[in-house]
């Protein structure tokens, strides 16, 4: 072990001179040291965590363009740092190296996701997996701009073209599942909700009390009672008390009679009269608070309600950054505008996408419709979903 400590002599002009100094340098360093700082280094791996795709990308556009600015190509830099020493390099050049190896190894890690998701052989959430499918594009398309020549590769790349194509194909069945389920739940939902009273029944006896009851009289087999008469039928059952199960009750509200069951029944039931006399209308008592009864099977619709709103506004969420990266590969590629007859404008992926979505939801008869309304914070126009009356005819967004 040598106890000398040599370090290299910086060099004498900075780096962007036309001939750095690319000499190699003699370094002796203790094993104490490089363990320590080996240990130091490790620890930091295992503490690391990735940022975003998107951090990574914006550094080198960043960079890029910092670099246009001095008329210097990213390309060229990287030629550079590969002629000088790692013991060399300079803090900007460092950075710059350190930027990139980022953005390069996040983009391997999303191609290795993507294509994990595209093979189905995965326990991936397949919105998940539309993630990182989207991410990849975005990241090819980063590496893409950063080779010294603009040669669009991606843009003449079939395969890229039909990657883009199956994302809109799974948009589309997955917003169609979620939206014909969801409509379901919806009329369910709607439907007449059955309702329960608040608090304790009332006490019938608190609002009449029992009353003499008479027979009816007949002339042979002629009934000439008056069947109109409460004394007589009750009103509520049309049939005649009995004394025991089926007394007669006075009203204390407009002494009309009627079953004391009957009263008890009507008067603690969720109908919209029942605190009114069955006979004349009059009010007995304030009417109970009535709340809807929810039932194990409703606040399971409800729970599935709500998450298929989520899913259905994470998937249109996706939908709209695919939208995005297709713009940013096709945008100005007059090969690709020949082949397809369009003029690529922001938004034309997604635009397709919800016109041939809206065609099938009137097809199915799913009542629901996405429309391009403003946004309320009116920076221009995005998609919205809207519930429909009644299902409509074929029509485009």
């Amino acid at each position: 072990m040598s106890d000398s400590f040599r370090p290299s002599k910086p060099p004498e002009q900075p780096y962007k001179s036309v001939s750095p100094d690319t000499k190699p340098q003699t370094m002796h360093i203790p094993t104490g040291i490089v363990n320590h700082l080996r240990a130091v280094f490790e620890q930091k791996i295992s503490e690391h965590q990735y940022e975003r795709d998107e951090v990574y990308t914006k550094r080198a556009m960043e960079t890029m363009n910092m670099l246009i600015h001095n008329n210097m190509k990213y390309a060229e830099q990287l030629r550079n740092v590969e002629f000088v020493t790692l013991f060399h390099l300079p803090v900007d050049l460092i950075m710059f190296v350190r930027n990139h190896d980022n953005l390069y190894r996040a983009t391997l890690r999303c191609r290795k996701r993507a294509q994990e998701a595209k093979s189905g052989m995965t326990n991936m959430d397949i919105l998940t997996g539309f993630d990182y499918r989207i991410g990849n594009l975005r990241n090819s398309f980063a590496l893409d701009v950063l080779k010294e020549e603009s040669i669009n590769l991606m843009q003449r790349d079939p395969n890229v073209e039909q990657e883009f194509h199956d994302l809109a194909n799974l948009f589309e069945r997955q917003i169609m599942m979620a939206l014909t389920r969801l409509d379901m739940l919806t009329q369910e939902i709607t439907r007449e909700t059955e309702l329960e009273n608040v608090g304790s029944d009332h006490d019938i006896n608190d609002f009449g009390q029992a009353a003499p009851s008479h027979r009816m009289r007949f002339r042979g087999k002629e009934e000439i009672s008056d069947e109109r008469d409460h004394s007589i039928l009750c009103c509520i059952c049309l049939a005649q008390y009995n004394g025991t199960t089926h007394s007669a009750f006075r009203l204390d509200a407009c002494n009309h009679i009627m079953g004391k069951p009957c009263i008890e029944a009507w008067l603690n039931s969720t109908a919209t009269n029942s605190t009114l006399c069955p006979h004349c209308r009059t009010c007995i008592c304030t009417r109970r608070p009535r709340r809807p009864k929810i039932s194990n099977a409703t606040t399971e619709i409800v729970e599935e309600y709500t998450g298929l709103k989520r899913h259905i506004k994470r998937v249109v969420a996706l939908a709209e950054e695919a939208s995005k990266v297709y713009f940013e590969v096709y945008n100005g590629s007059d090969e690709h505008d020949k082949a397809n007859h369009i003029g690529i404008r922001n938004g034309d992926w997604m635009n397709r996408l919800i016109s041939q979505l809206n065609r099938r939801l009137a097809t199915n008869r799913v009542n629901y419709l996405f429309l391009l309304m403003l946004s309320d914070v009116g920076r221009g126009m995005i998609w919205r979903l809207q519930r429909t009356d009644l299902a409509f005819g074929v029509t485009g967004a």
